[in-house]
């Protein structure tokens, strides 16, 4: 399941991110639910495996989805290098514009909504000065900074139901919609929300891809694709650059795997093909959960669900989107190994992260 039903679930999902989230000790016990301040360190490396330091401005902090710890991924114009950030349950992301993470800083402690669901507070720390603060004490699943980096989107459980909210820069919080699943995105635009409502969820619901306005609240269903509560967070709806289009993969579960190409103002969608010529490829297939899009809307860098070997790693591949034929053409072998993570230079280059969760460059043909 995408999200942890709590209980056995949840700690299956735990060991299993455990392989790509940045070296932290464990701990069992829950950090207190009362604002704090931590002081972020400038302990130089003590050994060959980059050790926390402290962040820089210009630097991007990230880790995997749903990894927790007590450090992150900072990319800059060097090397990355793993600076310390305060104890958290789950890294939700960063904001250079405000220099501040988003975080869930509790383990949680009983499922919330009519499914069971792990969730836990919402909280948010400056990195300048250390200090942490908890904007929602509990009941968030999921959130995420908004493209400007000011305003946040989580969703919330209820007794009844799940609720997709808008946090804004001026304290208020806004319902733009209920009875929401967990694989969601915002448009690069900020001014939509792309969010799935699947079958599963004891929901009352009409299953598929949604994209809700965040000004007026009004949806549009732009997909049929239903998840059914399996996959990952890697299934979020992937946008194109200009907020015109999104790509939406469904590759676990029973099934068959797509790749589907929708408009975001639900006008239609496709489902996607790889080109008959690389029919005998190893890679050779749409289970793709993994999509970095390139700044000129015609090439994506993916990870497919596929192996040259039995339980091996999956490859990162270069693609080229052709409208025309509603195919992915021209594609180049970019590694054999590794998981796309974030654009280094937009177009030219991005970085993964290898077999050993380390971060690696990768430059585009």
């Amino acid at each position: 399941m995408r999200r942890c039903l709590f209980g056995v679930m949840c700690l299956i999902l735990a060991l299993g991110l455990g392989a790509c989230a940045p070296s932290a000790e464990p701990t069992d016990e829950p950090a207190p639910a009362s604002p704090t301040s931590t002081a972020l360190s400038s302990e130089p490396p003590l050994s060959p495996t980059p050790s926390p330091t402290a962040p820089e401005s210009a630097e991007r902090l990230w880790t995997c989805a749903g990894c927790g710890g007590d450090s992150v991924w900072a990319f800059g114009a060097g090397e990355p290098r793993l600076v310390s950030v305060p104890m958290m349950y789950s890294f939700y992301g960063h904001s250079p514009a405000a220099g501040q993470i988003l975080f869930a800083r509790n383990s949680p402690t009983q499922g919330s909504g009519p499914s069971n669901i792990s969730a836990t507070d919402l909280s948010i720390a400056d990195l300048d000065s250390g200090e942490t603060h908890i904007l929602v004490a509990e009941g968030v699943v999921e959130a995420l900074f908004a493209p400007n980096g000011l305003d946040i989107a989580y969703i919330l459980a209820t007794p009844e139901t799940y609720e997709l909210h808008w946090l804004a820069a001026d304290g208020s919080d806004r319902t733009l919609a209920r009875d929401v699943t967990f694989a969601w995105s915002i448009a690069p635009s900020g001014a939509a929300v792309a969010f799935s409502r699947e079958s599963r969820y004891e929901l009352p619901i009409d299953p598929g891809v949604y994209v809700v306005s965040v000004e007026s609240g009004a949806e549009v269903k732009v997909s049929d694709v239903d998840n059914a509560g399996w996959g990952s967070s890697a299934d979020a709806p992937v946008w194109s650059p200009d907020s015109r289009e999104l790509l939406i993969a469904h590759w676990a579960g029973e099934d068959a795997a797509r790749l589907v190409l929708a408009q975001a103002d639900g006008s239609g969608e496709v489902d996607l093909t790889i080109d008959p010529v690389y029919a005998d490829m190893w890679w050779s297939t749409v289970s793709i959960p993994s999509l970095l899009w390139a700044p000129d809307g015609d090439h994506l860098v993916g990870s497919p669900s596929a192996s040259a070997e039995p339980y091996g790693p999956s490859p990162i591949l270069y693609y080229r989107l052709d409208r025309a034929s509603n195919s992915l053409r021209d594609i180049v072998l970019l590694a054999e190994a590794g998981t796309p993570a974030l654009w280094d230079i937009p177009g030219q280059s991005v970085w993964i992260l290898d077999n050993d969760g380390r971060p690696r460059r990768l430059a585009l043909p």
